[in-house]
């Protein structure tokens, strides 16, 4: 009975966890132009440049600033802003 309630715990800590998981920033209005950002001239071997994009803190737009990271198998999909009925909603970059 003791295990059954732990189980039973766990899953509810993590549904309650996750409720905002699916949940998106949406923002009133498009975001800015992207500024200009420059990757490095020279990368690690094995990694690429993955460029900035803009964040909706619920206020405003905030920069978050490109980076590079490990080359996975696959291409990389950068990010992107797209218009739904309830505003703007940001869809992270990922490999594909």
């Amino acid at each position: 009975m003791r295990g059954l309630i732990k189980i039973a715990t766990l899953v509810l800590w993590g549904a309650l966890a996750c409720c905002g998981c699916s949940r998106s920033a949406y923002a009133p209005q498009p975001p800015p132009p992207a500024p200009r950002e420059s990757a490095p001239s020279e990368l690690a071997e094995g990694e690429i440049w993955i460029a900035g994009h803009w964040k909706w803190t619920g206020r405003r737009y905030a920069w978050v600033r490109g980076r590079s990271a490990q080359r996975q198998e696959g291409h990389w999909v950068p990010g992107k802003w797209i218009k739904r009925a309830r505003g703007w909603v940001y869809l992270p970059g990922h490999w594909d």
